[in-house]
């Protein structure tokens, strides 16, 4: 019997969810696995096991629609070679290249997002292409691989993606690793946090992440009861946020000028989050949207409490999983896994200055938090044994059923 062998398509491993999951395949699945990584100009971020295809096609690279006809050639070469046995692509434009190409191998697209709800397709005529290729396409596949089971739904009703085709498959998590590197010390300049109430934010500081909320959240708490915000990310946003923060009378702090006093700490990147994630009284998550959002997960694996906004699509099914997919809170719930809060409205900081919609929901989580000391406790221990549904072991054998 031939040993199963994968091929995993996709834009790039320079950094991103997608590109850390697809890494890390190769690492826990009981196979060998090769990637044909099709745009070269990006520098690799993540390390695989098994071998990285590249291929340049001179001058036709500079003609974005032949450059594409040529990769698909390409990729129908690797898949007739008789070298694998499945080909698994990420993203949208891999997963369409990857059915193009032909199913002379069993033929998986994994779906990252909740299609309808994302906004990184730009303009509406490139969103409706996407619409349309995604109706033509997608049931061609041998098994479409959403990450929530949202997404799935998504896909099923939007776009026509047939029920017996979808598989839900969640990120998955290493366990051990995340407990390591929460048992690290702090950097020495944020040592200080050790003595002092926080809440932790992980993420890009953009418009999806919505890390304003947050800010405003803290302004409206009372100064004597008020914990620290610790923002852990960077972004185009960063000089945006600092002002609204100043705005409202809150002290900040940045990596270039730490200051122990400051009521947010604009942290920037750091290679270990958890040090901080394990230490904060909880983890806050106001996202406008996700696909399933891999730090909410990483976050309880540690112990903490968990408050997240009810959006599309992940914390509802994490945080609440026996709750309709569909249902949207109107108040702050205590769900059996952690807090879900309502979703703003506003996609900008600038709308959602002018018309706040949700920060006092995000008080009455906070400050219950706060004054319940048990609660907070049985929400941490809660939201471990949660996290512990998206092992790797867990996850890899969902893997392993429809390779």
């Amino acid at each position: 019997m031939k040993s199963q062998r994968l091929l995993i398509l996709i834009h790039n491993l320079s950094g991103g969810g997608a590109e850390r999951v697809a890494a890390k395949l190769s690492r826990y699945l009981p196979m060998e696995v090769d990637y044909y990584v099709f745009d070269g100009s990006h520098k690799q971020a993540f390390e695989v096991q098994g071998n990285v295809i590249r291929k340049q096609f001179g001058v036709v690279d500079r003609i974005p629609i032949v450059r594409n006809l040529a990769r698909i050639w390409f990729l129908r070469s690797l898949k007739r070679n008789g070298r694998y046995t499945a080909c698994l692509s990420f993203m949208e434009s891999a997963n369409m290249m990857n059915i193009l190409a032909g199913r002379a191998i069993k033929t998986l697209v994994s779906i990252r997002i909740v299609v309808s709800a994302n906004t990184y397709m730009g303009s509406s005529f490139r969103k409706n292409v996407y619409a349309f290729l995604i109706k033509k396409l997608y049931n061609k596949a041998d098994v479409v691989i959403p990450v929530s089971q949202f997404a799935g739904l998504d896909l099923q009703r939007n776009y026509g993606v047939k029920a017996e085709r979808v598989k839900v498959i969640e990120n998955m998590y290493d366990l051990k690793e995340v407990q390591q590197l929460s048992s690290q010390q702090l950097p020495e300049e944020y040592a200080f946090l050790e003595s002092e109430r926080f809440i932790v934010n992980v993420g890009r500081l953009h418009n999806q992440k919505a890390q304003w909320i947050l800010i405003k959240t803290l302004a409206e708490i009372d100064s004597s009861e008020r914990p620290k915000l610790v923002l852990l990310g960077d972004g185009a946003l960063k000089q945006e946020l600092l002002e609204y923060a100043r705005s409202l009378d809150l002290g900040v702090s940045t990596s270039d000028s730490v200051d122990p006093a400051a009521d947010v700490l604009f942290v920037g990147f750091v290679r270990n989050v958890f040090a901080f994630v394990s230490r904060a009284q909880c983890f806050a998550l106001s996202s406008l949207y996700e696909g399933f959002p891999n730090v909410l997960v990483e976050a309880m694996s540690t112990g903490i409490p968990v408050i997240a906004a009810d959006c599309p699509s992940g914390p509802r099914e994490i945080l609440a999983p026996s709750t309709s997919l569909e249902e949207q809170t109107s108040q702050a719930e205590m769900a059996q896994y952690g807090v879900v809060v309502p979703l703003s409205k506003h996609a900008t900081l600038q709308d959602f200055r002018n018309n706040d919609d949700v920060s006092k929901y995000w008080v009455e989580a906070l400050q219950t938090m706060n004054n319940d000391r048990e609660k907070c406790r049985r929400y941490g221990k809660a939201a471990q044994e949660r996290a512990g549904a998206f092992s790797v072991e867990a996850t890899v054998a969902k893997w392993m059923d429809v390779l």
